[in-house]
């Protein structure tokens, strides 16, 4: 997480310096005039989850930091001169691995989940006055997000298929900059993602549990909650 902040420190002291710039003339002067206009743009999350267990003699962690890949539309109306509303429906790609750990009997289980994100955030995007080919903003809003691989079984997946919940919604806010370039407008931001709902499925039936190795699990793993940090590249016309 230390990354993280590096890195969220380095585009707010690139936001002041950009402040300090001298007036240029503009590019795609009539862009922020245009009512209603669409976009498209990649993102990279790093992300961790906090797994809470019911027992002290129990520890359960995610092994690795977790990486996504996401791709994304946009859809952006604006609300006011400064303000506009905005859709981001995508697809995005998730893997992590699990760890539960025994302290007494020393048994440990290990397993991976793969989930593929379907999500549209929906976001208030706050934009400063632009200032030569640049703008800060900051935005926030919610994430609907519907994980399709979730409660499938995938051939040579031994358990874990149906631990973790479909849906959740993640609050989000975050920061970054519009670039005007000559013929369209370059966003480069970061985000904070907060699952609110717990992931672990409620629904794990006693034939799960024997079929699917998720004794330990369901036993043991009381609540597991996801946090995410998202870096966008965003193009909009």
């Amino acid at each position: 997480m230390q990354k993280i902040s590096v890195s969220v420190l380095f585009l707010f002291l690139s936001i002041m310096e950009l402040s300090a710039q001298k007036q240029r003339p503009y590019n795609i002067p009539l862009s922020d005039d245009i009512p209603f206009h669409f976009g498209y743009g990649i993102s990279f999350a790093l992300g961790k989850y906090t797994l809470e267990t019911n027992n002290p003699d129990v520890t359960a962690q995610v092994q690795d930091p977790v990486y996504g890949f996401e791709l994304q539309l946009l859809a952006n109306k604006r609300l006011l001169r400064s303000l506009s509303l905005r859709a981001l429906p995508n697809l995005s790609f998730v893997s992590k691995n699990v760890e539960i750990k025994n302290v007494l009997s020393g048994d440990t289980t290990s397993s991976e989940f793969q989930s593929i994100f379907i999500g549209c955030p929906v976001l208030l995007k706050y934009k400063s006055a632009r200032l030569n080919n640049v703008a800060p903003y900051i935005i926030a809003g919610f994430n609907p997000r519907y994980d399709l691989a979730a409660g499938v079984r995938k051939a040579g997946q031994v358990g874990w298929y149906k631990a973790l919940t479909k849906f959740n919604l993640y609050a989000e806010a975050g920061t970054g900059i519009d670039f005007y370039l000559p013929t369209t407008r370059l966003g480069l931001e970061v985000k904070y993602s907060v699952g609110m709902f717990d992931n672990k499925s409620k629904n794990i039936s006693q034939v799960d549990i024997k079929e699917n190795n998720l004794g330990q699990f369901n036993e043991y793993v009381s609540r597991l909650l996801p946090y995410v940090v998202v870096f966008s590249i965003i193009i909009e016309q």
